[in-house]
């Protein structure tokens, strides 16, 4: 069995505000912006914040100012300083990768926050079997295309493979779609509508199991191992 992982609030966490929502309020955009946002920041290999801003000028017709280039530069910088491993995550990969399963990342995310992610685990990172990052792709989560790629990249069947994640919307439902078995990790608190509402999304899919840290997706891990 193969083992796919989201990194952002799956196994690091980082800034409450993800950066297409920090740089919609530093430029001043409405909110039906959003969609290009996400593809600048999440599908273009930005090597430095200076060739984010040049594409968002380009996208939207802007003219970036010094003090918002300073406030995107900021933020790029600590996306980087305030990233940090999630309570249990480096046990969690250890763990799998001593149980002989492959480990394969796939996420949305850009360069700062991908470049701490290899600091902060840099003792395990070559149990990482392959990675399927966005900015790389040119594609996000929650396109299927990005987890065909992974799939193709890992050599895994999805049937016989698994999802751990913690957004029902990016990571859940596609890959349940997909016809992966899914664990829904709830690393962040949620209001009970909330709760429900995702509870809903995911009910007319089997195979989906929910977990309140590492410790339990690992344990439902075993239990489909069993199966």
């Amino acid at each position: 069995m193969e083992v796919f992982l989201d990194i952002g609030f799956t196994l690091m966490g980082g800034p409450k505000d993800s950066p297409p929502k920090m740089i919609r309020h530093v430029l001043n955009l409405e909110d039906d912006c959003s969609e290009v946002l996400y593809d600048i920041v999440f599908c273009e290999n930005h090597q430095t914040s200076d060739s984010l801003v040049n594409s968002l000028e380009k996208a939207f017709g802007l003219r970036i100012n010094s003090d918002q280039r300073r406030e995107i530069a900021n933020f790029w910088q600590m996306q980087y300083v305030s990233a940090y491993e999630l309570e249990g995550a480096s046990a969690f990969i250890k763990n799998l990768a001593r149980s002989g399963l492959g480990l394969h990342i796939v996420s949305n995310l850009w360069l700062p926050f991908y470049q701490k992610f290899k600091i902060v685990f840099r003792e395990i990172f070559n149990m990482l079997s392959s990675e399927t990052l966005s900015f790389e792709e040119g594609i996000r989560k929650p396109s299927l295309e990005i987890y065909r790629r992974a799939s193709d990249r890992s050599g895994a069947l999805l049937a016989e493979s698994v999802m751990v994640g913690d957004s029902v919307g990016n990571d859940i439902i596609p890959c349940a779609e997909l016809g992966m078995k899914c664990i829904w990790f709830k690393s962040r608190p949620m209001e009970k509508h909330q709760l429900d509402s995702k509870r809903y999304l995911i009910s007319r899919y089997i195979d989906i199991y929910e977990a309140n840290s590492l410790g339990e997706a690992q344990a439902i891990i075993e239990r489909i191992l069993l199966k």
